[in-house]
């Protein structure tokens, strides 16, 4: 091997291992940094959208409550409390499809399309705080008239506890507010309630089908890492967290926390997969940044090695030349 060869072979191995250290040091420094950043970026996401869906579940309680009252003066006045309800108007929210009034023997009242179910007085937990002087927001659920998916606003009418107004809303109304943000580019918003039942998400089929990712990782394997995820988002030991898990065979940024306005223990999160992040550009620019050097660094050690190699060339030849001439003067003798 010449001379030249061994001189570039050298600065090339050089080049590459101050390429792989560099590449090395600057990704464990720069993935750190970024880290903190994005992990600040999803708080600050998860608290913007926190307020935004809570001042809206407190608007929603606040006609609902306009609403309630007009009922309770109707019945200090001794009127009939179906032709109370009957004179209230639908539009004192956009959003109200039906107005129910319950008492403690059931259903005293109906008006609008799609109103609670009796049966809920006896299941459902949100009438009963309410009864207790409570204003809820229930989960979602399927009417059974309509098909429709809907949540009810249960709240107090009296302070005697003898009568609860419950307000039908549509089901997909949190859906339809957050479902255009967006975090990178397929990163979104969700909301799960007190038993891990997604209500709210851009993707508006597992919200209508109330997808529970839990039941769902009990008995499949590619549900157990988001499954056991959300296990820990609705803790109510854990009011706010974040971390990673796996989700269609991609790992996932996601943070969350209990939702402000929820009496029950709703929880809203904002989840995004890692592939997104600016952690996995960087990478990329680092290893390329790092092979654009290692080859301008190949380039130089050609260059350089022509430098280097010359004088040694030049002593090369100069001892061809006196064993030359060593040889020419041991046959003249």
């Amino acid at each position: 091997m010449s001379i030249r060869a061994k001189i570039v072979i050298i600065i090339s191995l050089i080049a590459a291992a101050i390429t792989a250290a560099n590449i090395g040091i600057s990704s464990v420094i720069i993935q750190g940094r970024l880290s903190q950043t994005i992990s600040q970026d999803l708080v600050n996401m998860i608290n913007i959208a926190d307020m935004f869906i809570s001042s809206r579940i407190t608007l929603l309680k606040a006609d609902s409550a306009v609403v309630a009252l007009h009922l309770a003066e109707a019945l200090e006045r001794g009127e009939d409390i179906q032709e109370a309800l009957n004179r209230e108007r639908m539009d004192e929210d956009p959003n109200f499809i039906a107005l129910t009034v319950f008492d403690k023997n059931g259903v005293a009242a109906v008006s609008g399309n799609s109103p609670t179910e009796s049966s809920w007085l006896s299941q459902g937990k949100y009438l009963s705080l309410a009864f207790e002087g409570n204003s809820v927001l229930s989960t979602t659920r399927v009417d059974e008239h309509s098909g429709e998916l809907v949540f009810h606003i249960c709240l107090p009418i009296d302070a005697q506890g003898r009568y609860v107004l419950s307000v039908t809303i549509p089901g997909m109304l949190f859906s339809d507010l957050i479902k255009n943000f967006r975090m990178w580019e397929t990163g979104n918003i969700f909301i799960l309630d007190e038993e891990g039942a997604l209500i709210a998400n851009y993707r508006d089929a597992l919200v209508r089908d109330r997808i529970n990712f839990i039941e769902l990782g009990k008995t499949d394997p590619a549900y157990k890492s988001i499954g056991d995820f959300c296990v820990r988002i609705i803790d109510p030991n854990e009011r706010a967290g974040e971390g990673i898990y796996n989700y269609d065979g991609e790992d996932r940024y996601c943070a969350w926390k209990i939702l402000t306005d929820s009496l029950v223990g709703w929880s809203i999160g904002v989840a995004a997969p890692i592939r997104e992040g600016p952690t996995t550009n960087v990478e990329i620019g680092l290893i390329l940044g790092g092979l654009i050097f290692f080859i301008i660094s190949v380039g130089i050690a050609f260059f350089v090695s022509g430098i280097i190699a010359k004088p040694f060339l030049q002593i090369e030849e100069q001892n061809v030349r006196l064993t030359e001439l060593s040889l020419s003067e041991k046959k003249r003798q």
